[in-house]
């Protein structure tokens, strides 16, 4: 087992090997990209139709503890992808009962008014959803009842991702993030199903339905389609080039 570190963060890093010939012979580096241990996922939607975000969002953090929040990945990097960013504090300072880690979020788009959140982040709270609907400039928004879709069976399916890289084939990264769903071919937005804990998430599913399933990373989404004919399932992931950064 080696410990890999960058700046104040250390990502566990397991060899696993089979017996060969060479020392350095199949070996696989499996990494838990579980870098931030408390984080809050922000989804930002258009308030008009709930779902779709808008174009060219930008983020700024400010407040309390600002210095000491990092992107999912560990980095400064605040790019928001299709509406969605997972931020945290730094290990050094993880939320006590007397002290949660606070920071603001600000929200901007060209056309849209500027959003300001406050997000805090308490003891024991290692996730959580903030969601944020943006309205257009100069536009009133009006509610209308919504008809509720009828409900179908689900049942729990146990999802298993593995990131691959194609510049380092002896690479796997089990992701730690949250995961976002839908049909394969709705029109309809990304919704949240659940945090996935070193690459497993156990979901309830509707069986024979297929969904596309999305994570985002170091201000990336990666999307994969599966449809459900079974209680589990074992996917790989191609993330580009994110084997580069560990």
């Amino acid at each position: 087992m080696l410990i890999l570190k960058r700046g104040a963060f250390a990502l566990l890093i397991t060899l696993l090997w089979t017996a060969c010939t060479k020392p350095t012979q199949d070996i696989k580096v499996v990494v838990d990209t579980n870098v931030i241990k408390y984080s809050a996922l922000v989804q930002v939607s258009d308030a008009a139709n709930g779902t779709n975000p808008p174009a060219n969002l930008s983020l700024a953090i400010s407040g309390q503890d600002a210095a000491s929040i990092y992107e999912i990945s560990g980095k400064k990097n605040f790019n928001i992808s299709n509406g969605i960013i997972s931020l945290g504090p730094t290990p050094a300072l993880e939320p006590t009962a007397d002290k949660p880690v606070k920071f603001t979020a600000t929200l901007s788009a060209p056309g849209y008014t500027t959003v300001t959140r406050d997000i805090q982040i308490n003891a024991g709270q290692t996730q959580q959803v903030v969601s944020i609907s943006m309205t257009k400039t100069g536009t009133t928004i009006t509610t209308s009842p919504v008809a509720t879709p009828t409900a179908e069976a689900t049942v729990p399916v146990s999802l298993n991702f593995i990131g691959t890289c194609a510049s380092k084939t002896n690479f796997e990264l089990h992701p730690s993030i949250y995961i976002f769903y839908r049909v394969h071919g709705s029109a309809s937005g990304y919704q949240y199903l659940g945090y996935m804990d070193k690459g497993s998430l156990t979901a309830q599913l509707v069986m024979g339905n297929t969904y596309d399933f999305q994570l985002t990373y170091n201000g990336v989404s990666y999307t994969l389609t599966q449809k459900i004919e079974q209680n589990s399932y074992t996917k790989t992931l191609d993330m580009g080039d994110v084997c580069n950064t560990f």
